[in-house]
């Protein structure tokens, strides 16, 4: 009360249509595909979610042919593909970490930052509802 304007601040998280957090909701559409896929059907109003949703369902179409493909080698061949996929899992745990954190630093200002040939064709899928 001592005479200055003081402007409440409120941390009011934004929901979505299916009632988490922007936040929860982005990390769970980038933690699995069963999540993205629920999400990417099932979110009605937040483009954002439905964007890091979609592109986690191509990157896992992308990572689960690379895995057929370098699992059908070693089964073939073995030898030298057994250390090609161990590099290849360490390369996708390395990269689903890293979308996941960055779907959770930018989920407060909802920016999409994806995959730079294909992002603007997510965002033109995501928002179409």
């Amino acid at each position: 009360m001592d005479g200055s304007a003081e402007t409440p601040t409120t941390t009011s998280s934004k929901t979505t249509s299916i009632g988490l957090p922007v936040i929860v909701e982005s990390l769970l559409s980038s933690l699995c595909l069963v999540s993205s896929l629920y999400i990417y059907f099932f979110e009605q109003a937040n483009v954002y979610c439905r964007a890091v949703a979609l592109q986690n369902i191509m990157l896992f179409y992308l990572f689960f042919a690379l895995f057929v493909f370098i699992l059908t080698s070693i089964l073939a061949f073995g030898m030298v593909w057994e250390y090609i996929m161990f590099v290849y899992v360490g390369i996708a745990l390395i990269a689903k970490v890293v979308q996941m954190v960055i779907a959770a630093l930018f989920s407060k200002s909802e920016r999409f930052i994806g995959i730079p040939p294909i992002s603007t064709f997510i965002l033109n899928k995501a928002s179409a509802l």
